[in-house]
Protein backbone atom coordinates (compact mmCIF):
# COMPACT_ATOMS: atom_id res chain seq x y z
CA UNK A 1 0.00 0.00 0.00
CA UNK A 2 0.31 3.19 0.81
CA UNK A 3 -2.22 3.66 3.05
CA UNK A 4 -1.42 7.23 2.27
CA UNK A 5 -0.37 6.93 -1.55
CA UNK A 6 -2.45 5.08 -4.15
CA UNK A 7 -5.17 8.25 -4.35
CA UNK A 8 -4.44 11.66 -3.09
CA UNK A 9 -6.11 14.38 -3.37
CA UNK A 10 -3.21 16.58 -4.79
CA UNK A 11 -1.10 19.76 -5.68
CA UNK A 12 1.07 19.75 -8.93
CA UNK A 13 4.66 21.12 -8.44
CA UNK A 14 6.43 21.78 -11.92
CA UNK A 15 9.82 23.07 -11.49
CA UNK A 16 12.47 23.90 -13.85
CA UNK A 17 14.79 20.29 -15.19
CA UNK A 18 18.25 21.67 -13.92
CA UNK A 19 19.04 21.07 -10.47
CA UNK A 20 21.28 23.19 -8.44
CA UNK A 21 24.40 21.74 -7.18
CA UNK A 22 24.45 19.67 -4.17
CA UNK A 23 25.39 21.16 -0.71
CA UNK A 24 25.35 18.56 1.47
CA UNK A 25 23.73 15.49 -0.05
CA UNK A 26 22.48 13.44 -3.10
CA UNK A 27 20.17 15.59 -5.54
CA UNK A 28 17.30 13.76 -6.74
CA UNK A 29 15.62 15.66 -9.55
CA UNK A 30 12.05 15.65 -11.26
CA UNK A 31 10.19 14.14 -8.29
CA UNK A 32 6.51 14.84 -7.89
CA UNK A 33 5.02 16.66 -5.10
CA UNK A 34 1.51 16.40 -3.75
CA UNK A 35 0.03 16.94 -0.97
CA UNK A 36 -2.35 14.91 1.64
CA UNK A 37 -5.53 16.21 3.31
CA UNK A 38 -7.23 13.76 5.77
CA UNK A 39 -10.73 14.68 6.69
CA UNK A 40 -13.05 13.96 9.49
CA UNK A 41 -16.65 13.58 10.51
CA UNK A 42 -17.77 16.97 11.58
CA UNK A 43 -19.64 17.17 8.33
CA UNK A 44 -21.98 14.38 6.82
CA UNK A 45 -25.19 14.88 4.38
CA UNK A 46 -26.53 11.29 5.10
CA UNK A 47 -28.56 9.68 7.55
CA UNK A 48 -27.96 6.24 6.44
CA UNK A 49 -25.46 4.00 8.41
CA UNK A 50 -23.07 1.40 7.65
CA UNK A 51 -21.55 -1.67 9.70
CA UNK A 52 -17.64 -2.12 9.46
CA UNK A 53 -15.37 -4.48 10.88
CA UNK A 54 -11.55 -4.67 11.14
CA UNK A 55 -8.62 -4.40 13.45
CA UNK A 56 -7.34 -1.98 15.63
CA UNK A 57 -4.55 -1.63 18.19
CA UNK A 58 -1.19 0.50 19.03
CA UNK A 59 1.26 -2.54 18.49
CA UNK A 60 0.96 -5.94 16.72
CA UNK A 61 -0.96 -8.02 16.69
CA UNK A 62 -4.08 -6.11 16.44
CA UNK A 63 -7.07 -7.07 17.90
CA UNK A 64 -10.73 -7.08 15.68
CA UNK A 65 -12.95 -4.13 15.67
CA UNK A 66 -16.67 -3.64 14.59
CA UNK A 67 -19.18 -0.32 14.55
CA UNK A 68 -21.37 1.63 12.88
CA UNK A 69 -20.06 4.89 11.07
CA UNK A 70 -22.02 7.66 8.48
CA UNK A 71 -22.30 6.31 5.09
CA UNK A 72 -21.18 9.26 3.25
CA UNK A 73 -18.19 9.52 5.78
CA UNK A 74 -17.06 5.81 4.35
CA UNK A 75 -17.85 6.06 0.66
CA UNK A 76 -19.12 3.41 -1.67
CA UNK A 77 -17.58 0.30 -0.25
CA UNK A 78 -16.65 -0.91 -3.88
CA UNK A 79 -13.63 -2.80 -5.34
CA UNK A 80 -13.50 -0.22 -8.24
CA UNK A 81 -14.46 3.69 -8.81
CA UNK A 82 -15.79 5.04 -11.59
CA UNK A 83 -13.31 8.47 -11.10
CA UNK A 84 -14.65 10.43 -14.56
CA UNK A 85 -18.15 10.39 -12.36
CA UNK A 86 -16.87 10.93 -8.84
CA UNK A 87 -18.69 13.14 -6.81
CA UNK A 88 -16.45 15.57 -4.58
CA UNK A 89 -18.07 14.10 -1.68
CA UNK A 90 -17.54 10.40 -2.80
CA UNK A 91 -13.79 11.78 -3.26
CA UNK A 92 -13.60 12.92 0.51
CA UNK A 93 -14.83 9.73 2.03
CA UNK A 94 -12.47 7.25 -1.11
CA UNK A 95 -9.64 8.45 -1.44
CA UNK A 96 -7.82 5.52 -2.16
CA UNK A 97 -6.66 5.08 1.55
CA UNK A 98 -9.01 7.09 3.01
CA UNK A 99 -8.16 8.20 6.94
CA UNK A 100 -10.55 9.98 8.86
CA UNK A 101 -11.19 11.38 12.34
CA UNK A 102 -14.16 9.54 14.36
CA UNK A 103 -15.87 10.96 17.74
CA UNK A 104 -17.09 8.05 19.20
CA UNK A 105 -17.90 10.38 21.99
CA UNK A 106 -19.15 8.29 25.16
CA UNK A 107 -18.99 5.05 23.80
CA UNK A 108 -23.10 5.24 23.18
CA UNK A 109 -22.69 6.76 20.15
CA UNK A 110 -20.51 9.84 19.40
CA UNK A 111 -22.07 13.32 17.63
CA UNK A 112 -22.86 11.97 14.32
CA UNK A 113 -24.14 8.50 16.25
CA UNK A 114 -20.88 6.92 15.12
CA UNK A 115 -19.66 4.19 17.83
CA UNK A 116 -17.11 1.04 17.54
CA UNK A 117 -15.69 -1.81 19.84
CA UNK A 118 -13.03 -3.90 20.37
CA UNK A 119 -12.72 -7.33 21.15
CA UNK A 120 -10.66 -8.48 24.28
CA UNK A 121 -9.79 -12.10 24.51
CA UNK A 122 -8.76 -11.72 28.01
CA UNK A 123 -12.23 -11.34 28.80
CA UNK A 124 -13.73 -12.58 26.08
CA UNK A 125 -15.87 -9.64 25.49
CA UNK A 126 -16.21 -6.44 23.70
CA UNK A 127 -15.25 -3.11 25.32
CA UNK A 128 -16.78 0.23 23.50
CA UNK A 129 -14.44 2.36 22.40
CA UNK A 130 -14.61 6.16 23.62
CA UNK A 131 -13.29 9.61 22.08
CA UNK A 132 -11.43 10.19 19.13
CA UNK A 133 -10.22 7.76 16.39
CA UNK A 134 -9.13 7.59 13.01
CA UNK A 135 -10.69 5.26 10.34
CA UNK A 136 -8.95 3.83 7.60
CA UNK A 137 -11.13 2.43 4.78
CA UNK A 138 -8.85 1.57 1.92
CA UNK A 139 -10.94 1.52 -1.92
CA UNK A 140 -9.84 -1.48 -3.03
CA UNK A 141 -11.23 -4.03 -0.99
CA UNK A 142 -9.90 -7.17 -2.76
CA UNK A 143 -7.53 -9.36 -0.73
CA UNK A 144 -4.04 -7.86 0.15
CA UNK A 145 -1.00 -8.31 2.12
CA UNK A 146 -2.28 -5.33 4.63
CA UNK A 147 -5.42 -5.06 6.60
CA UNK A 148 -8.23 -2.91 4.28
CA UNK A 149 -9.99 -1.57 7.44
CA UNK A 150 -8.60 -0.34 10.51
CA UNK A 151 -9.56 1.58 13.58
CA UNK A 152 -6.59 3.67 14.94
CA UNK A 153 -6.06 5.68 17.90
CA UNK A 154 -3.59 7.52 15.75
CA UNK A 155 -2.78 8.00 11.91
CA UNK A 156 0.49 5.70 11.18
CA UNK A 157 2.62 5.79 8.38
CA UNK A 158 2.85 2.07 6.82
CA UNK A 159 6.23 1.57 8.54
CA UNK A 160 4.78 2.11 11.73
CA UNK A 161 4.98 -1.70 13.12
CA UNK A 162 9.11 -1.75 11.71
CA UNK A 163 10.10 0.87 14.17
CA UNK A 164 9.39 4.20 13.15
CA UNK A 165 6.73 4.80 16.33
CA UNK A 166 5.87 8.41 14.58
CA UNK A 167 2.00 9.56 13.70
CA UNK A 168 1.32 11.99 11.25
CA UNK A 169 0.62 15.44 12.35
CA UNK A 170 -3.40 15.75 13.94
CA UNK A 171 -3.52 19.28 14.11
CA UNK A 172 -4.30 21.92 10.86
CA UNK A 173 -1.62 22.25 8.13
CA UNK A 174 -1.04 26.34 9.39
CA UNK A 175 -0.12 25.36 12.85
CA UNK A 176 1.63 22.05 11.48
CA UNK A 177 3.38 24.09 9.05
CA UNK A 178 4.82 26.52 11.96
CA UNK A 179 6.34 23.52 13.58
CA UNK A 180 10.08 23.64 12.30
CA UNK A 181 11.49 21.16 14.97
CA UNK A 182 10.49 18.33 13.66
CA UNK A 183 10.48 16.40 9.94
CA UNK A 184 7.37 16.28 8.16
CA UNK A 185 6.39 12.38 7.17
CA UNK A 186 6.07 11.80 3.58
CA UNK A 187 5.09 8.52 1.57
CA UNK A 188 7.52 7.67 -1.07
CA UNK A 189 5.85 6.32 -4.45
CA UNK A 190 7.98 4.19 -6.41
CA UNK A 191 10.60 3.03 -3.26
CA UNK A 192 13.49 5.40 -5.25
CA UNK A 193 14.73 6.86 -1.98
CA UNK A 194 15.07 3.75 1.11
CA UNK A 195 13.21 4.65 4.47
CA UNK A 196 13.62 6.70 6.26
CA UNK A 197 15.57 8.92 3.89
CA UNK A 198 16.16 12.37 5.36
CA UNK A 199 15.39 15.30 2.73
CA UNK A 200 14.97 18.87 1.61
CA UNK A 201 13.32 20.26 -1.58
CA UNK A 202 15.69 22.70 -3.45
CA UNK A 203 14.05 23.74 -6.19
CA UNK A 204 9.97 24.31 -6.48
CA UNK A 205 8.55 25.54 -10.22
CA UNK A 206 4.87 26.75 -11.07
CA UNK A 207 1.74 25.84 -9.19
CA UNK A 208 -1.02 24.50 -11.12
CA UNK A 209 -2.92 25.39 -7.40
CA UNK A 210 -1.34 26.65 -4.46
CA UNK A 211 -2.64 26.16 -1.40
CA UNK A 212 -1.69 29.44 0.46
CA UNK A 213 1.45 29.17 2.93
CA UNK A 214 2.30 26.03 0.71
CA UNK A 215 5.53 26.38 -1.22
CA UNK A 216 7.08 28.34 2.37
CA UNK A 217 5.75 25.17 3.91
CA UNK A 218 7.77 23.20 1.48
CA UNK A 219 11.07 24.92 1.14
CA UNK A 220 11.35 25.71 4.76
CA UNK A 221 10.84 22.39 6.12
CA UNK A 222 12.46 18.76 6.14
CA UNK A 223 11.03 15.56 5.54
CA UNK A 224 11.34 12.43 6.44
CA UNK A 225 10.47 9.20 4.11
CA UNK A 226 8.03 7.03 6.49
CA UNK A 227 5.24 5.49 4.10
CA UNK A 228 5.41 3.43 1.40
CA UNK A 229 3.62 4.34 -2.32
CA UNK A 230 3.06 2.94 -5.52
CA UNK A 231 4.60 3.81 -8.59
CA UNK A 232 6.78 6.76 -10.36
CA UNK A 233 9.33 9.40 -8.42
CA UNK A 234 6.83 11.47 -5.98
CA UNK A 235 6.52 12.03 -2.64
CA UNK A 236 2.75 12.01 -0.74
CA UNK A 237 3.03 15.21 1.65
CA UNK A 238 0.83 14.93 4.51
CA UNK A 239 -1.33 18.29 5.53
CA UNK A 240 -2.48 17.19 8.89
CA UNK A 241 -5.99 17.58 9.81
CA UNK A 242 -8.45 19.85 7.83
CA UNK A 243 -12.03 20.77 8.91
CA UNK A 244 -13.60 21.84 5.37
CA UNK A 245 -16.84 20.51 3.25
CA UNK A 246 -16.42 18.23 0.27
CA UNK A 247 -17.71 21.00 -1.91
CA UNK A 248 -15.07 23.53 -1.02
CA UNK A 249 -12.29 21.10 -2.24
CA UNK A 250 -11.15 22.38 -5.11
CA UNK A 251 -10.18 25.77 -2.81
CA UNK A 252 -7.60 23.18 -1.43
CA UNK A 253 -6.08 20.40 -3.32
CA UNK A 254 -6.42 19.15 -7.27
CA UNK A 255 -5.95 16.24 -8.89
CA UNK A 256 -1.92 15.44 -9.40
CA UNK A 257 -1.34 13.61 -13.03
CA UNK A 258 1.40 11.79 -12.05
CA UNK A 259 4.91 11.42 -13.41
CA UNK A 260 5.11 10.79 -17.00
CA UNK A 261 8.11 9.48 -19.07
CA UNK A 262 10.71 11.76 -20.15
CA UNK A 263 8.71 14.75 -17.85
CA UNK A 264 11.26 17.17 -16.44
CA UNK A 265 9.03 19.20 -14.05
CA UNK A 266 9.21 17.84 -10.97
CA UNK A 267 10.83 19.33 -8.15
CA UNK A 268 14.72 19.01 -7.36
CA UNK A 269 15.31 17.55 -3.65
CA UNK A 270 18.55 16.65 -1.70
CA UNK A 271 18.80 13.57 -0.01
CA UNK A 272 20.74 14.55 3.26
CA UNK A 273 20.99 11.18 4.89
CA UNK A 274 18.96 8.09 6.46
CA UNK A 275 17.17 7.37 9.75
CA UNK A 276 17.43 4.14 11.42
CA UNK A 277 14.22 2.86 13.28
CA UNK A 278 16.18 3.53 16.15
CA UNK A 279 16.72 6.93 15.71
CA UNK A 280 20.40 7.16 14.64
CA UNK A 281 21.16 8.87 11.91
CA UNK A 282 23.80 8.34 8.59
CA UNK A 283 24.72 11.28 6.36
CA UNK A 284 24.95 11.15 2.52
CA UNK A 285 27.35 12.77 0.26
CA UNK A 286 26.69 13.41 -2.91
CA UNK A 287 26.59 10.11 -4.76
CA UNK A 288 23.83 8.76 -1.91
CA UNK A 289 27.18 7.24 0.05
CA UNK A 290 27.98 7.46 4.29
CA UNK A 291 29.71 11.00 4.84
CA UNK A 292 30.06 9.43 8.55
CA UNK A 293 28.07 12.54 9.62
CA UNK A 294 25.65 11.00 12.86
CA UNK A 295 24.14 14.75 13.09
CA UNK A 296 21.10 15.76 10.86
CA UNK A 297 21.81 19.00 8.87
CA UNK A 298 19.28 21.65 9.78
Amino acid sequence: MTRFAQLCLALLLLVSPFAPLAQAGKVETNVTLSSYWVSNDKYFHSNALVNLEGITGTAYPDTKFKGTFRADFIGPMTVTVDWKNVTHRQLMSVRGMSWGQVNLGTGNGGPNKSWASKWDAKTAKWIPLTGIWYLYVDRDIRPGSYPKIQLMPQTRPANWYRGYKRSYYQVPFPQMALDLTKPKIVANNGDFLPMGAYFKITKLGVNVHNVPGMLTFLTANRFEVLDMGVSGRGFDVHQGLQYFEAEDMDKYSLWMPGSTQRDTRGATIEVLGVFKSDGTFMGWDSTGKPNGNTTPPK
